[in-house]
Parts: C-alpha cells; sequence; structure tokens
C-alpha cells in the first residue's frame, strides 16, 4: 500500500485500514503540523491508534479546554462535547461515568 500524505481539516476524517498499513501511516508521522483540534476530531472517529496516545489526549484536552481522563474516551459523551452538541463535562459527570464500585474520592 503507498501510503499518502493525509491532509486534514476541520472536519471528521475517517479512515478503514488494516494492522500493517495503520502501523505504517504511523511512521510517516503525518499528524505534524496539524492543530490539536484537527488531531483530537480525526483519532476521535478513526478505531485504530493512527496518533500516539499522548498526542491524542493531549489534543483532547485542549481542544476541550479541559483535562479529559482515560476513561472518558469510552463514553459517547466525549464525542458530542467535541462536536459541540453537548456542554463541557463537570467533575461530577466525569466521575459518574466510573462504576460506583470501583470509585474512591480522596479529599485532601
Amino acid at each position: 500500500m503507498q501510503i499518502q500524505q493525509i491532509n486534514c481539516s476541520i472536519e471528521i476524517k475517517k479512515i478503514d485500514i488494516g494492522y500493517e498499513e495503520a502501523i505504517k501511516l504511523h511512521e510517516t508521522k503525518f499528524w505534524r503540523g496539524w492543530t490539536p483540534e484537527e488531531i483530537a476530531r480525526f483519532q476521535m472517529y478513526n478505531s485504530r491508534l493512527l496518533v500516539p496516545w499522548d498526542v491524542f489526549q493531549d489534543a483532547v484536552s485542549e481542544t476541550l479546554g479541559r483535562p479529559v481522563w482515560t476513561h472518558e474516551f469510552a463514553s459517547d459523551e466525549l464525542r458530542e462535547e467535541l462536536k459541540g452538541k453537548r456542554p463541557q463535562a463537570t467533575f461530577d459527570g466525569v466521575l459518574g461515568l466510573l462504576p460506583p464500585e470501583r470509585t474512591i474520592v480522596v479529599i485532601v
């Protein structure tokens, strides 16, 4: 497969590629030069991790203007917030995504 440069705009871009093609694409570091919002929107809608996790998580946090916890990436609420169809998540809302029996909050 010939890997071509991916140009991104703020529109959501989804690509369906196999494992080997994903590795080749990742090695091109195609996301360099993209804005955090472009990285966030691109990776959020692709099932394979094509951008390094730390770059992706930082891009989503910067785009949304708040820290984003790892467990939020499993929820549709984060996608809706990124699309602007949901208000910014609150601490209680983010905590509510965790199972109560596995949640411990330490107040210092």
